[in-house]
């Protein structure tokens, strides 16, 4: 699979496999496969898998997918994707706020559903507000973006969905509306200090080594 974040917790409060009081915040993932795995599969395209855990927190994080990548297994690519069952909700308090979710869902639980009754579905105890969907045009909890084209999320370089940011404040969100959407009137997504002109202009940047004595 294809993925930028994953979380795992055994739902039998395993002492070896438990995960809780998680937060991952303001980071950017773009997905991209370069190539297949060994396997011969092609990626499945899932910004951020949960399987378990309590006390989780996503917040002001940006995850943009190149859904027609040859590479990708399907077009059913999600921002977020929880494996459980309806009859196993397998993450318990969960707090989902400011993140812009690319994807042709951006909650999606086995099966494919989106929308409230995917989260009602998969999450206990759960918030969802504040967040800006590229393609899931489902309803959800809160107050929410949804359906916004990249063009139109006010990032302060986009190319394309396919193509990486040179630096990874190109994708900060610095005009439009969204720039002020966040539960605290900040911008949406992931915010990365600016790179001067000299770093961005090269691929891989590099300090000289000091000298050996």
């Amino acid at each position: 699979m294809a993925g930028g974040i994953y979380i795992f917790s055994d739902v039998d409060y395993c002492v070896t496999a438990y995960s809780a009081r998680i937060r991952f915040q303001n980071n950017l993932v773009w997905i991209a496969p370069l190539g297949t795995p060994p396997s011969g599969s092609h990626a499945s395209g899932w910004a951020v898998q949960l399987q378990g855990g309590v006390d989780v927190i996503l917040n002001q994080n940006t995850a943009v997918i190149d859904a027609s990548n040859p590479n990708m297994a399907t077009k059913y690519t999600a921002g977020i994707y929880d494996p459980g069952t309806a009859a196993v909700n397998y993450l318990d308090r969960g707090t989902f706020t400011n993140n812009i979710l690319d994807g042709y869902w951006a909650f999606s639980g086995t099966a494919g559903p989106s929308g409230t009754a995917a989260l009602d579905d998969f999450l206990t105890n759960y918030s969802w507000t504040n967040q800006l969907t590229i393609l899931d045009d489902h309803t959800f909890p809160g107050t929410n973006y949804l359906e916004v084209a990249y063009e139109s999320v006010g990032f302060a370089d986009f190319v394309s969905n396919a193509t990486m940011p040179a630096v990874p404040s190109d994708w900060n969100v610095t005009t439009g509306a969204y720039a002020t959407a966040s539960t605290t009137d900040g911008p949406l997504g992931c915010t990365f200090p600016t790179i001067s002109t000299a770093l961005k202009s090269s691929v891989s940047p590099r300090s000289a080594l000091p000298a050996r004595r």
